[in-house]
C-alpha cells in the first residue's frame, strides 16, 4: 500500500490493516479483535461522556482529535473481525446500505426489531 496517500476505498483500508495486524494466530482469530472492538468503542463513548459532563456536551478541538484517533481505532478493529469472518469491508458497507435503503422505502428506520 502507498502511503504517501490516504486510503480511498474500505478494500485499501483493509488490506493496510491486515499488514499491520499482529496478534495471536491473525486471520484467524476473530475472537481477539471482536474484543478489542468492544474496548476501542468504550474509549470513544468515554470521550463524549467526559464531553457532557465536564463541558455541557462541548466537544473541544482536543476532544474531535480524540475521536478521529479513537474512531479510526473502531474501524481496525471491524476490519479485522470482518476479515477473520472472510467478509470485506465494502461488501459490508454496500450490504448495510442495501438494508437501510430497503427500510426507509417502507418507513421501518426507526424500531428495534432486526428483520424490519
Amino acid at each position: 500500500m502507498n502511503e504517501s496517500r490516504p486510503y480511498t476505498t474500505f478494500d485499501e483500508y483493509q488490506e493496510g490493516a491486515e499488514e499491520t495486524a499482529i496478534y495471536p494466530n491473525a486471520g484467524h482469530n476473530v475472537d481477539y479483535p471482536l474484543r478489542c472492538l468492544s474496548e476501542e468503542v468504550g474509549e470513544l463513548c468515554s470521550i463524549f461522556n467526559k464531553a457532557e459532563r465536564d463541558n455541557n456536551n462541548v466537544l473541544t478541538p482536543e476532544d474531535i482529535l480524540k475521536v478521529q484517533k479513537e474512531a479510526g481505532d473502531v474501524l481496525w478493529e471491524l476490519s479485522e473481525v470482518c476479515r477473520n469472518t472472510g467478509l470485506s469491508l465494502s461488501n459490508v458497507a454496500y450490504t448495510n446500505m442495501i438494508k437501510l435503503q430497503h427500510r426507509k422505502k417502507f418507513g421501518k428506520l426507526g424500531g428495534s426489531e432486526d428483520e424490519r
